[in-house]
């Protein structure tokens, strides 16, 4: 009778590791279900590659869909659409590389939190984050509206195009709060280990782009100011979509999107209006 009550605790004793380590396991994939891949532990190569393609992707469809918005706009417009939308979009581009740096410190800064285990703190330096980098970038906003027409003079834009140079300007300068927002957020997802959402969100962004181009250039021809409304519209929806993706999975939990005040007379909108 001793013997088999010894082995019986013996039988017990070697089942709990393994079945710790099954919860361990379980959790670990809810985890990498919830916040994307687990970074922290196992094949270096896979886990890189799983994570660096996504990036590639949302990279090239980025620029494709650049390339096709400045196709439409010199078939339909001409010389001086393409002028106007390129010489317009000068600055704009120097900023959104400066969002996509605010981007990579804010990957940076959640990664080194989040592998800590510091989940709590990467939710609330991610927070306060992007409270500083909108509200920074309505002031740069209003900046380049005040600066248009000025910019485009010393640029040197051709009479023809100088019209629509600062009407894209103007209009594009709007949209800067959803250019920062979005590279703040995905790169926060992606310090995560979360790369897949941010393609798709560009991959959305890409398409709403097209379509509102087509509908505002081709079959409206509003010309460059159709353009830089429909740039405007599909970065709105890049960033909406991440922030409805926070708010409906996980990293609600860690990511407190509520206290950002500059969104707050939105969410109670969505909310008034019941979509969420």
């Amino acid at each position: 009778m001793g013997q088999r009550t010894r082995r019986r605790r013996g039988a017990i004793g070697m089942q709990s590791p393994s079945g710790k380590a099954g919860v361990e396991s379980n959790m670990s994939e809810k985890n990498s279900t919830l916040y994307g891949t687990d970074m922290t532990s196992g094949k270096l190569f896979p886990i890189m590659f799983r994570f660096t393609v996504p990036l590639l992707l949302a990279n090239v469809i980025q620029q494709m869909y650049n390339l096709a918005d400045m196709m439409i706009v010199g078939y339909q417009i001409g010389n001086a659409g393409t002028v106007g939308v390129s010489t317009g979009g000068v600055l704009i581009s120097f900023l959104t590389g400066i969002a996509g740096a605010v981007g990579s410190a804010a990957q940076v800064c959640s990664a080194q939190l989040w592998g800590a285990g510091k989940k709590e703190k990467a939710g609330l330096v991610g927070t306060n984050l992007l409270n500083a980098v909108l509200l920074a970038s309505l002031f740069i906003g209003v900046i380049c509206i005040l600066i248009t027409s000025p910019f485009v003079t010393a640029m040197n834009c051709p009479a023809s195009a100088s019209l629509q140079a600062e009407r894209y300007m103007r209009i594009v300068s709007c949209g800067l709060p959803f250019v920062f927002g979005y590279n703040v957020v995905s790169g926060i997802m992606r310090g995560m280990g979360e790369s897949k959402k941010p393609l798709l969100f560009v991959s959305l962004a890409a398409l709403t782009n097209v379509i509102m181009d087509g509908i505002l250039v081709v079959v409206f021809p509003l010309e460059a100011t159709g353009s830089a409304i429909a740039t405007v519209i599909s970065q709105a929806m890049s960033f909406g979509a991440s922030i409805l993706y926070i708010n409906r999975s996980g990293m609600q939990e860690f990511f407190h999107i509520r206290q950002t005040y500059f969104l707050d007379f939105v969410f109670d909108l969505l909310f008034y209006l019941e979509i969420f």
